[in-house]
């Protein structure tokens, strides 16, 4: 009986000892088990914005309003002889090389060259450094014309032993409206000088 009772006791011992290491490697299984891994969420990209393009000088313009335009210049005309003397003269000259004012003008411009076309003096060419050039004009007078960038804004000088012209071109910012301003002065000795400066501006409309 004492037998009996120590073999069944053992047999009790030995299936405890068994469960509990069974418990036990079924726990570490589960503890070294890999967490489930989650979604990883969508990142949406942000959308580049498309730069706005700069504007540009280049290309044909329209004067916007020719009968406006022309009051403008003949005021600005009256303004500078007045009270000069020689004035009659003086009146025709500044008539002659302003008026009509130009209704048509195109410029471009590469490494090689400054372009400005107008309906009334043509195509004139000058180098991309700002040096002059000879060009005669429809009335065979001669001048030294030179063109640069002052700022964003285009200037062309004409330049002879009587006198100076400069025609500023001017892109308003959304690139649509071309202003030329034009001032004049005389120069040399045996040329009267105006009584008031003569200066004037019009506006082109991009074709």
């Amino acid at each position: 009986m004492k037998i009996k009772t120590s073999t069944l006791c053992l047999a009790l011992f030995v299936s405890l000892m068994l469960f509990l290491g069974s418990t036990s490697a079924q726990k570490n299984k589960s503890s070294t088990r890999k967490p489930k891994s989650m979604p990883a969420k969508k990142v949406t990209p942000t959308p580049t914005p498309i730069p706005t393009p700069t504007p540009t000088l280049a290309g044909g313009y329209t004067l916007i309003d020719l009968a406006s335009a022309r009051s403008v210049v003949e005021n600005a005309i009256e303004h500078a002889v007045k009270g000069m003397s020689f004035e009659k003269e003086a009146r025709d000259k500044l008539e002659k090389t302003n008026l009509p004012p130009p209704q048509q003008i195109t410029i471009w411009y590469s490494a090689v060259d400054f372009s400005i076309q107008t309906d009334q003096s043509g195509l004139i060419q000058t180098p991309p450094n700002g040096k002059s050039k000879k060009w005669t004009s429809k009335y065979n007078e001669t001048y030294d014309v030179s063109t640069k960038w002052v700022g964003e804004n285009l200037e062309r000088t004409f330049n002879s032993s009587r006198g100076q012209r400069v025609n500023t071109y001017i892109l308003s910012s959304d690139g649509k409206t071309l202003t030329m301003k034009v001032a004049a002065k005389t120069q040399g000795l045996l040329t009267p000088s105006f009584k008031h400066p003569f200066k004037y501006q019009l506006d082109y409309r991009r074709n």
